[in-house]
């Protein structure tokens, strides 16, 4: 079974950014020329330098938001090449614009969940495909905390598995706050799995967490059975309800 596609896009947003006299920029390097190098370099894929050139702006400057948005969108450019610092630095700079959905807006929210779920992505196949064939690997359960060696069983250490849980309600909800009808369907599901998981959870809804940290046992252990499923994760459990999928014992 071919690993799901939820994470295999990353959006660029650009704001275009209008200069008054080019040449007099080019003279001499301010926060604006940067900035007009950066754009150049990103609308020519070069994240690397345009990261470089955001790396010499003021603190000030850099802390626009129109400029933390696109800072963000150069890391999640670079996402392709260096997923872990990419997807990372991004989150943390998106999240910096508002702790909730509400205070972003649509781009910033579309961006913010498909670079949630290309850190789910990176994860998964680190662990769960360990061969990078593109399948899942038959002996991994997502239950279990250890990474073993092909072909021995294998699973996701906890810290990955906190992290599978937040990308998994910021992204969810930054996508549903996006209002792009593409995703309504979707979160709609996953709503509807937030509600089953807490017949699991001693009442507690998973789904209001967004602190990697903050999810507690019986949490991790309902959500690591949805990533066992055959309906939203990556698993084999069929039971809609979630019963026979849910991790008995967590970690």
């Amino acid at each position: 079974m071919k690993i799901r596609l939820w994470f295999d896009l990353a959006f660029v947003f650009l704001v275009s950014q209008s200069c008054s006299n080019i040449l007099s920029q080019s003279a001499v390097i301010t926060d604006d020329s940067l900035l007009v190098s950066a754009q150049i370099s990103m609308n020519s894929k070069d994240y690397t330098s345009a990261l470089a050139d955001f790396k010499l702006m003021s603190a000030a400057y850099l802390a626009q938001r129109n400029i933390v948005a696109l800072n963000a969108s150069a890391y999640a450019g670079r996402c392709g090449l260096e997923m872990a610092v990419g997807s990372a630095s991004a989150i943390i700079m998106l999240m910096s614009i508002a702790a909730t959905s509400a205070g972003r807006t649509t781009a910033e929210n579309l961006l913010l969940g498909l670079v949630e779920f290309q850190r789910i992505g990176a994860i998964l196949g680190q662990f769960a495909d360990r061969g990078g064939s593109g399948n899942i690997d038959s002996g991994f359960d997502a239950c279990l905390t250890t990474k073993g060696a092909l072909p021995a069983a294998t699973g996701l250490p906890v810290v990955e598995a906190q992290f599978v849980s937040a990308s998994l309600m910021i992204g969810f909800d930054a996508l549903s706050a996006s209002g792009i009808s593409a995703f309504s369907s979707s979160s709609s599901s996953f709503q509807t799995y937030c509600t089953k998981m807490q017949t699991y959870t001693g009442g507690a809804n998973p789904c209001t967490q967004t602190a990697p940290t903050s999810f507690t046992n019986p949490e991790l252990a309902a959500i690591m059975g949805l990533v066992k499923t055959n309906f939203f994760g990556i698993g084999t459990c069929a039971d809609t309800t979630l019963a026979t999928c849910v991790c008995s014992v967590y970690p």
